[in-house]
């Protein structure tokens, strides 16, 4: 699961040029994208929101491991607390 950065053309406000954030969680032996979500603000509750969706749609077919990096939207104690819950690693 990562998040990156991306430019909207055509989307400015004041003079500033908009950029959306584009959470992507991949499956690491096909680098298939088994969910993706834009949205120009993601907080730890959008990645629970992404997460319910993998465990709705994927999570019938085995065990979970997430790996991401350590950033604020991944660390933080509600998306802990619900990987425990999910049983995902």
């Amino acid at each position: 699961m990562d998040i990156k950065f991306v430019y909207i053309h055509g989307e400015h406000c004041a003079m500033i040029t908009m950029l959306a954030y584009l959470i992507t969680l991949l499956d690491q032996c096909s680098r298939r994208a088994l969910e993706q979500r834009l949205e120009y603000s993601i907080k730890a509750v959008d990645v629970v929101a992404v997460l319910q969706q993998l465990v709705f749609r994927w999570g019938k077919f085995g065990a979970i491991r997430l790996r991401t990096d350590n950033e604020a939207q991944f660390i933080a104690h509600i998306i802990k607390d619900y990987c425990k819950e999910q049983n995902i690693d």
